[in-house]
């Protein structure tokens, strides 16, 4: 049998590049198309640890950190193997802002799949004190974006951000949500009965998205994804164990 690469059981944690799978508690596992692990340096960083699912491609020169890569969107960064064509998204990534852009291609895209500025779920700095989470939706009538804003993070944070693919009036649940799990803080943008996501069928990038209208600089240490909204229960989980990792390279979320 493999070694799992991460036992948070026992209390021990431990990065393992090499090892035959990765086990994570509880539900976890479920809907998961991708896990990267950023903090193990620039080639093991591309393997996908979530089962049968695509390894990320490099593009340009990511550089390894203390327990991270710097990304440059537009320039450096990775292209995992997921194509974005439609569904339901839970994004969580450790990172944080370095370039601290005001406006254009000095923001940081952090992850998503829009092509410049559209389609796609999508988490970028917005200008020198936020990002912004942003959900194109349509109704068959032209194109709407649902967003949710928080401050940027200049240090490392853990940020979990949600989205379904169609909008209900019963609950407030399946609106595109940002989370800071680290400063406990979020916002929800708002989303319309029926409204459906728009996937553009572009590859989901972790540090850019395709094209060159951003071009900023930022540190990321986890990038993971799953075709569904996580549930409460499980974003804490799924905090908890992200937490656990990256402090195995002293970064503190």
């Amino acid at each position: 049998m493999a070694t799992p690469m991460l036992e948070l059981t026992t209390g021990a944690v431990a990065i393992m590049p090499r090892a035959g799978r990765l086990t994570l508690p509880g539900t976890l596992a479920t809907g998961l198309e991708f896990l990267h692990i950023l903090a193990a340096g620039v080639d093991p960083s591309l393997r996908n640890w979530a089962d049968g699912k695509p390894n990320a491609t490099k593009v340009g020169a990511p550089v390894a950190g203390a327990g991270f890569l710097t990304l440059r969107s537009g320039v450096d960064y990775l292209k995992t193997g997921l194509l974005d064509v439609a569904g339901d998204r839970t994004y969580l990534v450790v990172g944080r802002d370095v370039s601290g852009g005001a406006a254009g291609a000095a923001r940081f895209a952090w992850i998503g799949s829009a092509v410049g500025q559209s389609g796609g779920a999508n988490l970028y700095t917005l200008d020198g004190t936020s990002i912004r989470y942003n959900v194109p939706y349509s109704n068959a009538g032209g194109e709407v974006n649902s967003s949710a804003v928080l401050p940027i993070p200049k240090v490392f944070n853990c940020l979990i951000m949600t989205a379904a693919q169609v909008g209900l009036t019963s609950t407030a649940a399946d609106n595109p949500t940002l989370y800071n799990m680290t400063t406990g803080v979020s916002a929800v943008g708002s989303l319309n009965d029926g409204y459906a996501r728009v996937a553009n069928g572009q590859p989901v990038i972790i540090g850019g998205f395709s094209g060159t209208a951003f071009g900023g600089v930022g540190d990321e240490a986890l990038a993971m994804c799953w075709s569904r909204v996580l549930t409460d229960a499980e974003r804490v989980a799924a905090y908890a164990w992200a937490k656990a990792l990256v402090a195995t390279k002293s970064i503190a979320v």
